[in-house]
């Protein structure tokens, strides 16, 4: 995963949106990976698949509609990576399915970072739509959020863009107007536009910083590049459309849609 959008609007009024998310993930053409679907083996649970030998059934981003929770887990470009890695996709899977709260949660997995290093570093992203007023580890108050594979404090230039793309898109969102929503959130998600200089990304991935300075990447040299689009939409009614744009292994792309309450 490699660029993340959201707003919250907790007030949200009859036709508004109270959570509206966007993400791109980006990944070698190669890696196999299965489209959203709901997983068999944990009810509720919404979102595509890892099938990486070794990594199968790891996730970038899922829902679990029978806990109104999110998780979007995104790699941190050019930090040392620890030599006892494991898969950061089941961090997602687990925080979706764990009984303990939100925090609890955050906290178990703090705890395990500071004491084993066993991940490579992440930005993780946990969103509880029945949580709310905890004090946490950085708990986000803002109403727009822009995430990336640097540091929350040292975005990139192209997610401060792209959160004011974001905003200009969402501040007067109404439900009977999904459709429209809808293609100019793609649309973003699609923007090509190469947003440099930047220091971070050329600290971060200087022989690369030029690939990966849009929002929608693509490294032809390297078959790196956006692979999946996703929308999340929950209406004031607690509605929730998912919506996937997939790269299929012809290079078509393949759109899915799906509905449901949260519980």
């Amino acid at each position: 995963m490699c660029i993340m959008f959201v707003y919250r609007n907790p007030d949200a009024g009859p036709s508004e949106y109270k959570l509206i998310l966007i993400a791109n993930r980006d990944e070698f053409y190669t890696r196999p990976a299965d489209p959203a679907h709901y997983w068999p083996d944990y009810p509720g649970c919404l979102g595509g698949t890892d099938m990486e030998p070794g990594r199968e059934n790891g996730t970038w981003l899922a829902v679990n509609h029978a806990n109104a929770r999110i998780g979007v887990i995104l790699n941190l470009h050019g930090n040392l990576k620890s030599t006892n890695t494991k898969g950061r996709g089941f961090l997602v899977r687990d925080y979706l399915t764990d009984p303990d709260s939100t925090i609890e949660h955050a906290n178990k997995l703090h705890k395990t970072n500071q004491e084993t290093h066993c991940y490579s570093p992440y930005n993780f992203v946990m969103v509880d739509m029945n949580e709310e007023n905890y004090p946490g580890p950085k708990k986000i108050d803002k109403s727009i959020l822009g995430c990336g594979n640097s540091g929350l404090e040292t975005p990139y230039q192209k997610v401060l863009f792209g959160e004011k793309q974001f905003k200009n898109i969402v501040k007067d969102a109404k439900t009977s107007d999904q459709q429209r929503l809808m293609e100019d959130l793609i649309e973003l998600l699609k923007s090509t536009k190469r947003h440099l200089p930047d220091k971070e990304l050329e600290k971060r991935a200087p022989k690369e910083q030029n690939e990966l300075s849009s929002i929608f990447v693509h490294h032809e040299k390297a078959k790196y590049g956006t692979r999946t689009h996703t929308i999340i939409l929950v209406d004031n009614a607690d509605k929730l459309t998912f919506i996937e744009e997939t790269m299929m292994t012809d290079g078509t792309w393949k759109r899915q849609i799906f509905n449901n309450l949260i519980e």
